[in-house]
């Protein structure tokens, strides 16, 4: 997988898809704030959507 050093704490990655569960967990618990500026929080409901 590619990953680039941002700095010493911080490296982007690209998506894949194991991936998926950990962004449903940050959706599933920030999904009201996520919600106000992006219109698909509410359609993410399980590991597939991502």
């Amino acid at each position: 997988m590619f990953t680039l050093d941002v700095e010493k704490d911080l490296k982007l990655a690209l998506v894949h898809s194991t991936f998926a569960p950990l962004y449903l967990d940050i959706v599933t618990k920030e999904r009201d704030y996520l919600g106000k500026r992006l219109a698909w929080p509410p359609q993410a409901h399980d590991d597939g959507f991502f």
